[in-house]
């Protein structure tokens, strides 16, 4: 496989990392010891997921296909959904959480990777040219999930298949109706940001959803944090070791550093960065599809890469490289 040897490359220089740092470093105390040997391992279980995703949606006996993976997604979140009535209705928070609002988070940990999840599989939907109730099922769940970064994405995507790419499949009476009002009800969730916002501005109003941060982008503690790790004494080439900036970063804010990018070139340096940029660019080079599904997908791939990364601290999940099966997948197809 093309990624094959890029991600083979990108583990072992991390475990060389890991590895110099635990020779060189003798004044690690036993528990950063064990953090580090830990998250290498999350990493190393992290790939193998995408090698397994990919390996078992290539098998060409195999019932478990990506329509297959559709649908069984699809019936969790209709499951969800019906929770999500009976949470509402009787005030229980069995897969919803309450912060500034209601928020459906699923039975994930978090609204925001069940919302990475929704966004993913309607992205996907549209490139399979899937019936559009399966991308208005995953676009209402990702706006219940009201997470601000999953909201961008899916305005991006709706954006660019409505208006830029044009699917081959003759939509039914029934599947135009349903688009259009896809259409209408992300735009109207947007006017209603847009005046929340100006509400905000302009009227010195307290915003009532979560949306006007974008606004006040400089100021957010997000934001905060990139500035501070990025002016630390940073080994350029070869990073300060795995594990490093989450250290920092817990003990200085008590949070992730939610941004796997700057995870990434903290730890491990330029090498670290240009690796992982290799591996994801073999993933997408190999493409077997008509150049309107490959621009699709590479818009839709690389902005999902681009949002979430600087979003989180996704590089070491699992779920992502599950992602990346997908689309190692899709992209070279032809060739299973």
């Amino acid at each position: 496989l093309p990624f094959f040897k890029p991600l083979i490359y990108l583990i072992l220089y991390i475990f060389f990392v890991l590895i110099y740092d635990l020779y060189f470093f003798t004044q690690l105390d036993d528990i950063i010891i064990q953090k580090k040997i830990l998250l290498f391992l999350q990493l190393f279980r992290s790939s193998g997921i995408f090698l397994i995703t990919l390996f078992l949606l290539s098998k060409s006996k195999s019932k478990l296909n990506i329509n297959f993976v559709l649908d069984l997604f699809s019936f969790y979140c209709v499951l969800v959904l019906f929770i999500f009535l009976i949470d509402i209705s009787s005030n229980t928070r069995i897969v919803s959480t309450m912060s500034d609002t209601i928020r459906l988070k699923g039975f994930f940990r978090d609204p925001n990777f069940f919302g990475l999840f929704t966004s993913f599989f309607c992205f996907l939907a549209i490139y399979l040219k899937k019936n559009i109730v399966y991308v208005f099922l995953f676009m209402v769940v990702t706006l219940l999930c009201y997470s601000k970064t999953s909201f961008i994405y899916l305005v991006f995507i709706i954006c660019i298949y409505s208006f830029i790419f044009k699917s081959s499949k003759k939509l039914s009476k029934f599947e135009i109706w349903l688009k259009n009002i896809v259409i209408v009800v992300l735009a109207s969730y947007l006017f209603l940001n847009l005046i929340d916002i100006f509400r905000y501005i302009y009227l010195d109003k307290e915003p009532s959803l979560r949306f006007y941060v974008f606004i006040d982008l400089f100021n957010q503690k997000r934001f905060i944090m990139a500035q501070n790790f990025l002016s630390q004494d940073i080994n350029i080439l070869f990073g300060n070791g795995i594990y490093e900036l989450t250290k920092y970063s817990k003990s200085t804010f008590g949070n992730f550093s939610h941004n796997s990018f700057i995870d990434i070139f903290f730890d491990y340096g330029l090498f670290g960065i240009i690796l992982f940029f290799y591996f994801l660019y073999r993933v997408i080079k190999n493409i077997n599809n008509s150049i309107d599904n490959y621009l699709f997908l590479f818009l839709g791939f690389i902005s999902f890469i681009t949002l979430y990364l600087f979003a989180f601290s996704l590089f070491y999940m699992p779920f992502l490289w599950f992602f990346y099966g997908f689309i190692a997948y899709i992209l070279n197809k032809r060739k299973y």
